[in-house]
């Protein structure tokens, strides 16, 4: 069991509590080739391959990640609760805090192997968020969750089989477009895969989709952007396009998206899927 943070001044109990079940941890000096595997399916995959892969040398990445050292952890079942957002404020200063202690240590003297590389696997995740009275709870179910971390060069890249997102318990806003029983097993991908170089001038994050259909509601949209009950269609769409202004180079395979409005006859839009 997990918790924290634990504020002074504060008797109530804290904002995350997590359950880890069946943790295992291993840590070899050079990898297997299994390991190396992984690393690729998650970077590179084979079934369907990110637009562009020239950002990554991989006989480079190979030839630095067999002489490097590997930490595999393992989770089986890992439950967290979090609430009390407030006090979860204070994280982002700590994570600068952090990125100043690596910058220091680029100048302590070390040797010439590459940076350690974390591969992570958790395989059932359930996340419960209690956001605020207007928005509510959100359930997120995650399986199969697989992450890559290289410290130097630094490189991330995860991978989860399937995602669901409930609001209240009842409301469904995110799930598989078709059920995934009724493909192959060779033409099924994960959900959702991602990767970023870190070491680029100009890091850029990789998105796949794959099977995944988006719902939503307008009252949904208006509590996720602040807006009263009496805001115009102008001042929607306006907010709107300024949150999507910043997403660039997301690749969208065999997504369904269904646009929904409440309490009237809603349309359906679907991409054609691969």
């Amino acid at each position: 069991i997990i918790s924290g943070p634990h504020l002074h001044k504060s008797s109530g109990d804290p904002a995350i509590h997590a359950e880890l079940r069946g943790t295992r941890l291993e840590f070899v000096a050079t990898p297997k080739n299994d390991d190396l595997d992984r690393l690729l399916s998650l970077i590179t995959p084979s079934k369907a391959k990110y637009d562009r892969d020239d950002d990554i040398l991989l006989e480079t990445l190979l030839r630095q990640r067999r002489q490097g050292s590997v930490l595999r952890v393992t989770i089986e079942s890992f439950d967290t609760r979090v609430n009390k957002l407030d006090d979860l404020k204070f994280l982002p200063e700590l994570g600068e805090e952090v990125s100043r202690l690596s910058t220091v240590a680029k100048y302590l003297p070390e040797d010439d192997r590459p940076g350690l590389l974390t591969l992570l696997l958790i395989r059932d995740m359930d996340l419960q968020v209690d956001v605020n009275d207007r928005l509510g709870t959100f359930q997120v179910d995650i399986a199969d969750l697989e992450i890559a971390h290289i410290t130097f060069p630094a490189l991330v890249a995860f991978s989860m089989s399937t995602i669901t997102i409930h609001r209240n318990g009842s409301v469904e806003l995110l799930g598989a477009g078709t059920d995934i029983e009724l493909r192959e097993a060779k033409n099924r991908s994960p959900a959702i895969m991602a990767r970023m170089i870190g070491d680029e001038m100009e890091p850029v994050i990789k998105v796949k989709l794959w099977n995944i259909r988006a719902e939503y509601s307008v009252p949904l949209l208006m509590d996720f952007l602040g807006l009263s009950e009496m805001a115009s269609t102008e001042e929607l769409v306006s907010s709107i396009a300024a949150s999507v202004a910043t997403l660039t180079d997301v690749t969208f395979s065999g997504t369904p998206l269904s646009l929904r409005k409440e309490n009237k006859k809603g349309k359906e839009l679907k991409s054609p899927e691969s």
